[in-house]
């Protein structure tokens, strides 16, 4: 190892029990403002995007590789096996966590097209929508309830596409009367809508997807200007929600 590198072998050490609240608790992360990316690949990505490092924990075994992933060399600590299992969010750490600033986009700059996430409760399927709205150029993604986008799982099933959109956290109603100030329509994206999904369109618009097991509330589908449904003239009697979002998007931007 060399010298230069800070070194830590206890669980015990203050900065590792900041970093393991990171990873569990979502009041904190939110209080701090920080947010863990784990995985060479995913860390990667966000340092690629340019989100703020703050620490960078990696082990003895993997310290070169790390090395080679940021000049930022200053922030990189060495830690012991038990340490990273202490921080990391995998049953078999790869020893690549990045502690980064979320960042805070300000709804002056809400760029569309996007995609609304209304109360999904499952990390994979949020983390999925993400990077789907990532991979096909969506601007901006809302996160109405539901789980903390910023969490550990919700980052790695994003690929670290996180990264590569803004991210806003509102409420359903301020969501709504901001869509009224700039002139946005909300569609939901719902089993029995109006409207079939190719003659949806991107423009002045955010699809809007409900939650895995009920879907968009009645009371916020009211709020919606449209209602688009995607056919499934097979037997099945839904999709899972980020498949479902995922073709929709697509469909929409006109890809």
């Amino acid at each position: 190892m060399q010298k230069n590198h800070v070194y830590i072998s206890s669980v015990h050490n203050q900065l590792i029990k900041h970093v393991a609240l990171l990873k569990n608790a979502p009041k904190y992360r939110k209080e701090q403002k920080l947010f863990l990316a784990e995985g060479l690949r995913v860390v990667e990505t966000v340092l690629q995007n340019r989100l703020p490092l703050v620490h960078f924990f990696t082990t003895e075994l993997q310290l070169e590789k790390a090395l080679a992933l940021t000049n930022q060399h200053q922030k990189i600590i060495v830690c012991s096996d038990a340490v990273i299992k202490k921080i990391s969010s995998s049953t078999t750490p790869a020893g690549f966590i990045g502690v980064f600033a979320q960042p805070a986009p300000s709804l002056a700059d809400f760029k569309y097209p996007g995609i609304v996430l209304a109360q999904i409760a499952d990390p994979g399927n949020m983390g999925t929508l993400i990077r789907s709205a990532a991979a096909f150029n969506a601007k901006t993604v809302v996160v109405v309830e539901g789980v903390d986008p910023w969490s550990c799982k919700v980052v790695q099933a994003s690929a670290g596409a996180i990264s590569m959109v803004q991210i806003f956290q509102l409420p359903w109603q301020q969501l709504v009367e901001m869509c009224k100030q700039k002139n946005i329509q909300l569609n939901a994206l719902v089993i029995d809508g109006t409207q079939p999904l190719q003659n949806a369109s991107s423009t002045n618009q955010l699809l809007v997807v409900g939650n895995e097991a009920r879907g968009l509330c009645n009371e916020w589908q009211k709020d919606c200007a449209l209602k688009t449904t995607i056919a499934m003239p097979g037997n099945t009697e839904s999709l899972n929600v980020a498949v479902a979002g995922s073709i929709a998007l697509y469909s929409i931007l006109k890809i």
